[in-house]
């Protein structure tokens, strides 16, 4: 969604700053015990505050029902509890909220000093395998199979952990492959901190062993990492080359994003807009066919990208957005907010207008906040729009931003969709605008978006990202490989247009 621009923090911080400050901030999250009393304050006010300010709350869980959650997390506080107990009973709540920009944090104390399980996973084909192996027992191969973890089933923990993180919807893409990224830093946030973890792992010659390894030190763990596999980026991040590139082999054009931020998609020389015309103008120059945008691990940004774009391949007039609006022009409770929303409610005052509905939209003047009303409005396509055939590459990791111009290309273009379903959602988002609420006696603190949106879907509320025309994952064996097969896969469908089911998987399993 929409980044917030620098000078808007710099003017919040440097003008109007202050940090929601509380006793809360001194104590152990691990170990010191919270009053009952306390805990009870701070699941209302969290209840109070959600309700108030987040526009799609009640999306895919009714009122009545979220109620009854919260009602039964009160009733599980029987005895005073630390910190990130609390917060573990918390995020039992992204399972009713399904709002894949909500997220639950820990108090800021816990997460930089505890050890880690000294391996990354990847999970394939419902296994749990090592991907990199940090530890100091160097028998472990990446490509081993994980079939236990402590005591129960691997594929058991991977689902537990999954299941707490925050999604759209009902996509299961997205905090699935947020989970084995971050698996060992989930582990210890939501399960448990063991100093050894014991495994039964299955190698590649079919041997099954018990092993036994002590959790590290993260200073350790990292300091492996990089020796073993040099810098790991999981998304794209400034020094690693070029957000956005046009690569052009015969009649295939690919266009890789690997962000949707406007300031860093501007960082290239150009306007967004100039620097996708002239990618347009190499594709019709070399009288390509097909193309290619591949958007996988992109996290998301800002909607100019998507309107570039759909400028060059909707043949119609075409709308981002059928509505967007705020349930209110002004966070309430301020003080119990980090980063100072002076800010935001000054603005949502003057810019924001109540409308018959109850709901809040932009005034034309200061619609650079929210874009509640531009993104709302018909867009015009360019003269000669491409007239091949696209097909877009996607994965759980495209999100936000990514998911809404994977929605944008299913609705208004012929787009075959190859990879897993979009981990962003495809028909309604809360996302927008930010605020980070902070519970005054645990330190639990909450990110709570305002803005509510409805995409120009005319499938409806499917409660998921785009699904893939041609679903496939690069497998364990890829990775370690570093073979692409969902790319080599794509460009095999340009080759044989009428690939049957059968041809399709011998080429998937042919790898």
């Amino acid at each position: 969604m929409k980044t917030n621009a620098l000078f808007f923090f710099i003017l919040i911080i440097c003008l109007f700053g202050t940090t929601n400050r509380s006793t809360a901030q001194d104590l152990d999250p691990l170990t010191t015990l919270i009053p009952v009393a306390d805990l009870q304050e701070d699941l209302a006010t969290f209840k109070e505050n959600i309700e108030l300010i987040h526009a799609g709350l009640y999306t895919f869980t009714p009122k009545e029902k979220m109620d009854a959650r919260f009602a039964e997390i009160s009733a599980s506080i029987t005895a005073p509890m630390t910190s990130q107990d609390f917060y573990r009973k918390l995020i039992t709540l992204n399972t009713d909220i399904r709002n894949g920009h909500t997220n639950i944090i820990p108090h800021e104390g816990f997460g930089s000093t505890e050890k880690l399980l000294p391996l990354e996973v990847y999970w394939d084909e419902e296994q749990l395998y090592i991907l990199r192996n940090n530890s100091d027992d160097l028998s472990l191969a990446p490509g081993t199979r994980i079939d236990s973890l402590n005591g129960e089933a691997a594929a058991t923990v991977f689902y537990e952990l999954a299941e707490l993180f925050p999604r759209d919807g009902y996509n299961t893409s997205f905090p699935e492959a947020i989970t084995y990224r971050a698996f060992n830093e989930f582990y210890i946030s939501f399960k448990a901190i063991p100093e050894v973890y014991s495994l039964v792992v299955t190698a590649d010659s079919g041997t099954q062993r018990t092993v036994n390894i002590p959790a590290m030190e993260q200073k350790a763990y990292y300091a492996n990492r990089e020796a073993r596999y040099g810098e790991i980026h999981y998304y794209w991040e400034k020094g690693l080359g070029d957000p956005m590139t046009l690569a052009i082999e015969g009649n295939t054009a690919t266009i890789s994003i690997k962000t949707c931020g406007k300031s860093e998609l501007t960082k290239l020389g150009n306007s967004i807009d100039k620097q996708v015309d002239r990618y347009f103008e190499a594709i019709e120059a070399a009288g390509v066919e097909n193309l290619i945008i591949d958007i996988r691990s992109n996290g998301g940004g800002s909607q100019e990208i998507s309107v570039a774009l759909l400028r060059h391949l909707s043949p119609e007039y075409f709308e981002l957005f059928a509505d967007s609006y705020l349930i209110v022009n002004k966070i309430p409770n301020r003080k119990l907010y980090n980063g100072n929303t002076f800010f935001l409610n000054l603005l949502g005052g003057i810019g924001l207008k109540k409308g018959e509905d109850g709901n809040y939209r932009n005034r034309k003047v200061t619609d650079w906040v929210y874009n509640t009303k531009t993104h709302t409005e018909p867009i015009a396509p360019v003269a000669t729009p491409f007239k091949g055939q696209v097909y877009c590459i996607g994965d759980g990791y495209s999100f936000s931003a990514a998911g809404i111009m994977a929605s944008l290309l299913k609705t208004y273009t012929n787009c075959q969709f190859v990879g897993e379903e979009i981990g962003g959602a495809e028909t309604t988002l809360t996302a927008g605008e930010y605020v980070e609420l902070q519970l005054p006696n645990s330190g639990v603190r909450a990110i709570l978006p305002v803005v509510f949106e409805e995409l120009q879907n005319p499938r409806g509320q499917t409660g998921h990202g785009v699904k893939p025309d041609f679903p496939i994952r690069n497998s364990i064996q890829d990775l370690i490989n570093g073979h692409d097969a969902i790319m080599a896969f794509t460009k095999e469908i340009i080759a044989n247009p009428k690939l049957t089911k059968k041809q399709e998987l011998a080429v998937k399993t042919k790898r």
